[in-house]
Parts: C-alpha cells; sequence; structure tokens
C-alpha cells in the first residue's frame, strides 16, 4: 500500500511529538556520574577503556586526555555513566590492571576534589605535567587594575580551595613584552574547581572589563614554577647569610669574653710533650679536594620513563627534558637535564646539591609516566659525565 507523503510527514511529527525530551543534568550531578582513572598505558584506545568499566554500568562517555599537539596520551582519563550507582562500582576498579598496568580510579565529585590533597588531572584537555601532577593553575587577563589579590582569590573560593593567588603586570604573568595591564595566575587546590572556574569566570565583568580566563599552558606553569623556585631559593640564600651573620656576632663576642691566651713561650714550656707534625705529611693539593667533593655529588636517574623507539616527534628528548626540568625543580635547583640519546631513553637530572637529588629519589621512586613504572638510581658525577661523553 502506498502511503502519501502527507500522511507520512505526519506520522514522523506525531513521532517525534511524542517521543520523552532527554532529561538535561546538571554539572553537580554529572560529577556524580564520572570517574577519572589514571596511570594509563600509552597504548590504550576509547574502546579498551570502554570495555573496562562497562563492568560497572553502561557508559555514557569516554574521552583519554592527550596532548593538544602530539596527540599523545596523557595517562588519564574520564568516563561518564548513565548512573551515579555505576560510578560507585567505578570506583571499585580501582587497582586492577588494563592492559598490564595497575590503575587508579577515583570519583569526580566537585566536593571531594576541594577535600583532596592528592593532585589529580583536568577533564578538558590542559596541560598535564608529564610525572603525575597536575594543572591546577589559572590564568586570569584583562583586569582592568591591580587589584588585591585576596579580593580576586574571592572569586575562585567559590569554587574550592585556593592555595595563592598572584597579580602582576601582564607581562610578567604572560612572559610577552607587549602585553599591556594587569593578569594574574590563580592555584587551586584540585583540578576540577580549577577547570570549572576558568569555564565559569571567563567574560566575567569585574569593574569594567571582560576577563578572560582559561587553564594555564605548559610553558605558563613551567615559568610560575621556575619563579617560585628562584623565590625559595633566594630565601634559604638570605637566611643563611643572616644565620651565617649571627653565628661570627656569637663567635666574636665569645672570643671577646674569653681570658687571655699565655705567651707563647710559656704555652711551650708548658707542653713539652707536644708533638710536632712529621717533616713529611703534605696538604692535600686543590684538584683532590676537587676530586673528592666530585666523588660526594650524585645524580638522580630516571629509568622506564620513554621508549625511543616509541617516539616519533623530532624533539622529543627536548620536551622531555624540560618537563621533567620542571618537575623536579620543585626539590631544589636543577643544574641540567640530560636524556640519554641511546636506545635505553635514561634521563639524568643533575641538581645542585645532592640533598636534592635524594629527594626526588625517594619522592620520585615507583611513580608512573604513560603507563610506565619509574625507576629512580642515584649515580656518581663520574658515571654521569661517561653518559654525557658517550
Amino acid at each position: 500500500m502506498d502511503v502519501s507523503p502527507q500522511r507520512s510527514s505526519r506520522r514522523r511529527r506525531h513521532s517525534q511529538d511524542s517521543r520523552s525530551p532527554s532529561p538535561e543534568h546538571d554539572g553537580s550531578e554529572r560529577d556524580m556520574r564520572t570517574v577519572f582513572a589514571m596511570q594509563l598505558s600509552a597504548q590504550l584506545r576509547r574502546s579498551d577503556l570502554v570495555d573496562f568499566f562497562s563492568v560497572a554500568g553502561r557508559v555514557r562517555d569516554a574521552q583519554i586526555v592527550s596532548e593538544k599537539g602530539t596527540r599523545r596520551s596523557r595517562g588519564v582519563a574520564y568516563i561518564e555513566f548513565y548512573a551515579a550507582a555505576s560510578a560507585a562500582k567505578a570506583v571499585e576498579l580501582s587497582g586492577q590492571r588494563l592492559l598490564g598496568v595497575p590503575i587508579i580510579v577515583q570519583p569526580s565529585e566537585a566536593e571531594k576534589n576541594r577535600r583532596s590533597t592528592t593532585k589529580q588531572y583536568t577533564t578538558d584537555g590542559a596541560p598535564i605535567d608529564p610525572l603525575g601532577s597536575v594543572n591546577c593553575l589559572v590564568l586570569v587577563r584583562n583586569l582592568a587594575v591591580d587589584i588585591e589579590p585576596g579580593d580576586l582569590a574571592r572569586f575562585f573560593e567559590l569554587f574550592g580551595t585556593v592555595e595563592y593567588c598572584r597579580v602582576a603586570p601582564a607581562a610578567d604573568i604572560t612572559g610577552s613584552r607587549d602585553a599591556a595591564g594587569w593578569a594574574a595566575f590563580a592555584k587551586l587546590e584540585a583540578p576540577m574547581p580549577a577547570c570549572q572556574a576558568a569555564e565559569r569566570l571567563d567574560g566575567l565583568e569585574l569593574l569594567g572589563a571582560r576577563l578572560r580566563v582559561r587553564m594555564a599552558r605548559r610553558s605558563e606553569q613551567e615559568r610560575e614554577q621556575r619563579r617560585i623556585a628562584d623565590e625559595r631559593a633566594e630565601r634559604r640564600a638570605t637566611e643563611a647569610t643572616a644565620e651565617a651573620a649571627a653565628e661570627a656576632a656569637a663567635a666574636a663576642e665569645q672570643q671577646a669574653s674569653a681570658p687571655p691566651s699565655p705567651p707563647a713561650e710559656a704555652a711551650t714550656a708548658a707542653s713539652p710533650m707536644e708533638v710536632s707534625p712529621a717533616p713529611d705529611a703534605v696538604a692535600p693539593s686543590p684538584a683532590a679536594v676537587t676530586a673528592a667533593v666530585a666523588e660526594m655529588h650524585q645524580v638522580l636517574l630516571l629509568r622506564g620513563m620513554v621508549d625511543p623507539s616509541e617516539e616519533t616527534e623530532p624533539n622529543w628528548r627536548e620536551e622531555l627534558e624540560d618537563d621533567v626540568g620542571g618537575e623536579c625543580a620543585k626539590y631544589g635547583r636543577v643544574a641540567r637535564v640530560f636524556v640519554d640519546r641511546g636506545p635505553s631513553g635514561d634521563i639524568f637530572v643533575d641538581f645542585a646539591d645532592t640533598a636534592a637529588a635524594q629527594q626526588a629519589q625517594q619522592s620520585m621512586a615507583g611513580r608512573w609516566f604513560g603507563g610506565r613504572k619509574i625507576v629512580t638510581e642515584l649515580v656518581s658525577s663520574e658515571q654521569y659525565q661517561a653518559r654525557l661523553d658517550a
């Protein structure tokens, strides 16, 4: 039987009108239905992710966070379910192996993110530090005036705990000499509140100017990390100078109050048994002292982070050196980062002092990078120099 176009059109309209509209979900409910997975293998595909989490419930969406330029996986992903109960079951999958790597699964509820002291990750592809820490830094541009940091921080406190807020000339914040006016960095305690703040505060009109707010890029994060490290180093140097001056003043005061020493002749007569140094005793040479100091210096070696045979970008070593240097700067001043040019992919981090290398070695041992477990080791400066010269 033929169906006229008019009747067919009426049927399609009736069918569309009779369908119930899809329920709209606010951001808080979506947070309850979403979980985040970390320590994912670099070879993981979206279909693998959906198959793995389908045991917890029906998956609505799954996205693997990757670098915007290279599309290389950052080892984290978010998975949204149709039901909040499925998200709760998914959290129980934490610790299970996916493509041979034990993963971490955490809920994404905003309140838990505010309370969390463990750094997580962003959901919009914002830069994530390749060694596991995340981007919680938000950039604010187009400030009309030099607003007090505390006043600006109040806007961000609506979304979560603010670790610090810094307002400065835009050229200082952005690194561009041509930038005019004022800008700011706000660092929140966790990535989810940071992302929410960047999204909702962008375009806010403040004192007659429309703010431009976004997550800080990797280069901006690294510049801010270097600034903080330099400030800490300067503060430590100032404290050390003040401490040395106080010790010198105390020593001078003690010497001034001490009784006078006996004459040299009396001292010689009073100690006839004093033994003179052997005539053949020789003070160590400057070269020997330098060698001894070099022997004590240790360099941090990171193994297993990358497989050079899997890297396709021409400048991946230079980018990795910059990334590792930015991460390790929080332990102390980094003199140099060197990625071995051979097939091992070993990474050497030469700190200014051995104490910083030891602290970094303890902190980074066993961490994961792109689905690979990092192995740390302290090597001598001679071993490090031998690899540089190879």
